[in-house]
């Protein structure tokens, strides 16, 4: 960082001091912190709420957001859960939920915290693993958070992770043409297998499962495809919906086809956030109309069986 980048950062961090908003003079001067700590380390562990991070200064989306406010799609999960619990899908024999794209922590670490749930965290990307392993046992959360270094595929074979540059989480599986590769550096292979056969693997029964959380980057198609075993006991998926993404790989019909065969019904996370357990879904015929109204975003929504 430049002699004028670090003056600019400290005026920041000096003029939060004189804000009547407190959180916010807060915010100001750890995104200021983040900042000036960029290139001069490669990771970083603090403490927010009570949970113990330790984070990639080079990641500016998940990184930074939890270094500022302390928390990652943290409204998103209580709203979750909220609708979840008042409609009966936490309770026993519903043991689990599972991560699917769990970054270094997060959601994982909300999930277990605020469900009291067993929670399976499944991350192709070998950096974001690492992390992902150092959060749950840094937190003593060892014996609840059970981490896969997997990508989910339609069989079990090596597959190619291209690697984002952002280093934020958004790597991916099968990029191809559609203005999304020049955001791309280098690829690792990471081990790929169905999440059916993972699950039977390891002993879980779908009917054990409470609900799936997925945000991996476009690869959607690949969760609801390998496991059609969970929606078929009953369990609900949230996941996003990235149609930009979808069409780069070339399955956002595909995707519309399998959530209308696995799936009844959905509610999405803007209704959840703003009503919390008194979301009203929507039936899934008028999926198609909705999804390309969100153009070159994307949006999360619960899919319920």
């Amino acid at each position: 960082m430049s002699s004028r980048s670090i003056a600019r950062e400290a005026f920041r961090i000096l003029r939060s001091q004189f804000f009547s908003d407190k959180a916010k003079a807060l915010k100001e001067r750890r995104r200021a912190l983040f900042r000036l700590l960029e290139g001069q380390a490669e990771v970083i562990t603090f403490v927010r709420d009570g949970v113990r991070w330790t984070v990639n200064l080079a990641d500016r989306g998940v990184a930074r957001r939890t270094f500022v406010h302390g928390d990652w799609q943290a409204e998103e999960i209580r709203s979750l859960t909220a609708w979840l619990k008042a409609h009966g899908y936490l309770e026993a024999p519903r043991t689990h939920a599972l991560d699917i794209g769990a970054n270094i922590g997060s959601p994982s670490l909300s999930l277990a915290r605020v469900t009291g749930m067993q929670v399976w965290s499944i991350e192709p990307a070998p950096e974001n693993f690492a992390l992902l392993e150092r959060n749950v046992k840094d937190n003593g959360l060892h014996e609840r958070i059970r981490c896969f270094n997997l990508a989910l595929t339609a069989s079990r074979r090596t597959v190619a992770l291209s690697l984002h540059e952002s280093r934020s989480g958004g790597h991916k599986i099968g990029v191809s043409e559609g203005g999304l590769t020049e955001r791309f550096k280098d690829s690792v292979p990471v081990q790929g297998m169905p999440l059916d056969e993972l699950m039977a693997e390891h002993g879980l029964e779908p009917a054990r499962v409470a609900f799936v959380w997925s945000d991996c980057q476009a690869g959607e198609p690949d969760v609801v495809a390998t496991g059609t075993r969970l929606w078929a006991a009953g369990a609900p998926l949230y996941a996003e919906v990235w149609p930009k993404g979808l069409e780069a790989r070339g399955d956002l019909d595909g995707f519309i086809g399998l959530l209308r065969k696995h799936f009844k019904s959905m509610i999405w996370g803007a209704e959840l956030e703003a009503r919390g357990a008194r979301a009203q879904a929507i039936s899934l015929d008028r999926l198609d109309a909705e999804i390309r109204v969100i153009k070159s975003g994307h949006e999360d929504a619960l899919f319920l069986p």
